[in-house]
């Protein structure tokens, strides 16, 4: 089946296929690796509108920081800011699904016996039909260290994909 996504680039980042653990679908997550942490972010449309995401993968030992920020997203419409208010975790599955919220500025960490950690948010981008968003002005403290990550370009394209049923 065609598919429409928003292929990622950014200068330091790794693109990364979108489901079955990175092995299938399209070309939609772009990854950046620190020190026993991967952010990876992505634009994607459920519906309307298109959101933008971001996800840090944790291992033992390592923490993030989201501090309090303001995003420059810029489209062919025109230039926006937006915020993230919190980030979420899972911290139960099946019948009992819960997330647990963190606010911005608290420290992300693994505290658990599992490899990485996951911490997610996104934020509706203030369109649903654009042909490039460009992301930038996004800092993160990984473990102690302030980092300023590069622009990030989305483009929209399509292609064609197979997903297995038993991903």
């Amino acid at each position: 089946m065609k598919e429409e996504y928003y292929f990622p680039s950014a200068n330091g980042g790794s693109v990364q296929k979108d489901s079955c653990r990175g092995k299938v679908g399209a070309d939609n997550k772009l990854a950046f690796d620190w020190d026993g942490v991967r952010a990876i972010f992505s634009v994607r449309k459920f519906g309307a509108p298109l959101s933008f995401g971001a996800t840090f993968e944790i291992s033992t030992g390592s923490s993030v920081i989201w501090p309090t920020q303001v995003i420059t997203v810029k489209t062919e419409l025109g230039k926006t800011e937006l915020s993230f208010d919190s980030f979420e975790k899972i911290v139960s599955y099946g019948d009992d699904f819960k997330t647990a919220s963190y606010p911005l500025g608290t420290l992300l960490k693994n505290d658990t016996k599992k490899e990485a950690e996951s911490y997610f948010q996104s934020v509706n981008l203030p369109t649903d039909s654009v042909e490039q968003i460009e992301v930038e002005s996004i800092r993160v403290i990984v473990n102690g260290q302030e980092i300023t990550l590069p622009k990030m370009r989305f483009e929209k394209t399509s292609g064609l994909f197979l997903h297995p049923l038993n991903c």
